[in-house]
Parts: structure tokens; sequence; C-alpha cells
């Protein structure tokens, strides 16, 4: 699936905005080899991306606030 399938399926431009910053993190990390954050994410935030990143059966990833059960997590 590509960028733009992955965009189309979204209405709200704020969400289509926090998709494709993870979608440029996830490219950055393929090119540098590197490990990337993002912004502090609310709950429904996360549950955007974690079904975008399940979607597209990407698996490397991790949630974490600082501690367990936080809210916000990055």
């Amino acid at each position: 699936m590509n960028r733009q399938e992955i965009l189309n399926k979204y209405d709200s431009e704020d969400e289509r905005l926090l998709i494709s910053k993870m979608l440029d993190k996830i490219e950055l990390t393929q090119k540098r080899n590197t490990v990337e954050n993002t912004d502090f994410l609310d709950m429904h935030q996360r549950g955007i991306l974690e079904k975008v990143l399940k979607g597209m059966a990407y698996k490397n990833y991790v949630f974490y606030g600082g501690y367990e059960n936080s809210e916000r997590q990055c």
C-alpha cells in the first residue's frame, strides 16, 4: 500500500497530517538506519497510527510514555 492510498482513507486534515508525519519518520529510519520519535500522542492519535501500522504490516515500533500505562505516548 503506498502513501497516497493510506492518506486517502482519512477525511480529517489533522489525521492526514499525523499519518504523513509518521510515514516520513518511517522513511527516515529506513534510509538512515536510525531510531526516530514522534511527538507525544493522545490515545486517539495512537489508535489511528496503530491502525495504519497494522494495515502496513509494519512491526518495528514501540509506544512508550515514560512509565507503564501512561496516557500520552511517543
